[in-house]
Order: structure tokens, then C-alpha cells, then sequence
């Protein structure tokens, strides 16, 4: 673990952002959170990153690409837009609702991302980028999220139980939450530390 201070201008914002991430070499680093939470009518999933270079980059998931296990993914594509995905049909790809972020992120600089989704509501998948919405998904999520016994992968993409791609760069202060974050909540988790957060 690297002290984010190091990757910021500001001594205040890396003190507010907090002390610490994961390092993830890209070739076998991840952390494996078991099939510990289950989210299927609503959730949300915030991240601190900073990507080695820009390439396709699973950040959180419960999602597995070849077993009919998909759930939820925070991602980042190829070209260093933010994405999530929600599923509310793990066996059917045409269920896929995903929100995709207008704007990318840069290599070598952290950046907050957070992905929500909602069965009620407006039934639709959000990404935010900084604190900033940055794409909403075109699709409904009508139907409830399967509840699978996928594993969520912090730093990995996963195929038939594997993982079989790892994240290149740092992830920090991951949070999985059971309810819609607001904008305004987001913005606030992003600049504080663990200890800082409530169960409010």
C-alpha cells in the first residue's frame, strides 16, 4: 500500500480522501470479498482509482462473464469511460442495463467513481465521475438483480468461477452500499475517510 498523498497536489484533499490503497500488478493481484452481499433491488458501489495506463479495468464486480452469474459491475472501458452494469437477467445479455460516463479519466491521476442502480425509482443505472452524474443508462431495470453465488472480485474480471483479469494500478476505500447514494451523499463519501463513515 502507497499513501495517496503522494499522487496529490494537496496535502488537505489527500488527508480528507484518506491514508492508503491497493496496489494491483496486473497480472494476478485481487481481493476476494466472497459471496458476501446481495443486492437486488437497489445498490450502489463507490471506488477511488488511478490506472497505470488506459485500458479496459474491472474495479468491483459480482458479475461473471461466462456463467450465467452476472449481477452488478463498476467498470472502466477500454477508452477510460466509467461504466456499470446491472443485471435483472444473469442468464440473458439482453438484460443487460448498463450507464456508461461521458467523460474518461487520465492515466496516473485519482479519480472517484460510484455506480447505482434501482428496480424503483426511475429503474435506471447511473455512473458518476467526481462526484459529478456522468451517464445514465438508456434502459430500464424492470426486474429485480439474480441473486447468484458470484464472488465479488475487488481488482479482477471473472470467467466460469476464474478470475482471469487483473486490474493495473490502485484502488482505494471501496464502498458496496444497499441503497441509492444521492449525488450529494456521494460527493460526501468521497472525501472522507473510513473512519469518518456512518451507518447513516
Amino acid at each position: 500500500t502507497k499513501p495517496r498523498g503522494v499522487y496529490n497536489s494537496k496535502a488537505a484533499l489527500a488527508d480528507q480522501i484518506g491514508n492508503g490503497s491497493a496496489s494491483f500488478n496486473n497480472s494476478s493481484d485481487y481481493i476476494d470479498c466472497n459471496d458476501s452481499i446481495t443486492l437486488t433491488t437497489e445498490g450502489s458501489i463507490t471506488a477511488w482509482v488511478k490506472l497505470n495506463s488506459i485500458a479496459a479495468e474491472n474495479v468491483v464486480n459480482k458479475y461473471d462473464s461466462s456463467a450465467d452469474k452476472r449481477e452488478w459491475m463498476l467498470y472502466i472501458n477500454g477508452s477510460g469511460n466509467p461504466e456499470m452494469y446491472a443485471m435483472a437477467s444473469a442468464s440473458s445479455h439482453t438484460a443487460n442495463t448498463v450507464a456508461t460516463g461521458s467523460s474518461a479519466i487520465s492515466a496516473g491521476t485519482w479519480a472517484h467513481l460510484a455506480g447505482t442502480f434501482s428496480t424503483s425509482d426511475d429503474h435506471k443505472v447511473k455512473i458518476y465521475l467526481n462526484g459529478a452524474l456522468d451517464g445514465t443508462s438508456s434502459h430500464s431495470l424492470a426486474n429485480a438483480v439474480d441473486d447468484t453465488d458470484t464472488k465479488i472480485i475487488i481488482g479482477g474480471g471473472t470467467a466460469n468461477g476464474t478470475v482471469n483479469s487483473f486490474f493495473n494500478g490502485n484502488i482505494a476505500q471501496v464502498g458496496i452500499w444497499n441503497t441509492v447514494l444521492t449525488q450529494e451523499e456521494i460527493q460526501s463519501i468521497s472525501q472522507k475517510q473510513y473512519s469518518e463513515l456512518t451507518t447513516s
